[in-house]
């Protein structure tokens, strides 16, 4: 989780998102990371950008019932 908070500080978002995935993190796991870290500005972007990267959907077709 380390460098994927890196490339956030560094302005690297989607190098941190892709990092997020190949070390097999969750999006949930990296909110709770930037809370940790005093950094809730960053959720709602990296949300925004993981949206516009197809990383999460809202789409219709992709829910799942619970």
């Amino acid at each position: 989780m380390e460098r994927v908070i890196m490339s956030i500080i560094n302005g690297q978002r989607k190098q941190a998102l892709k990092q997020l995935l190949e070390d097999g993190y969750k999006l949930s796991d990296l909110t709770v990371e930037l809370v940790d870290r005093n950094m809730v500005k960053e959720i709602p972007v990296m949300i925004r950008l993981a949206e516009d990267h197809s990383i999460i959907s809202y789409h219709p077709a992709n829910l799942r019932s619970l």
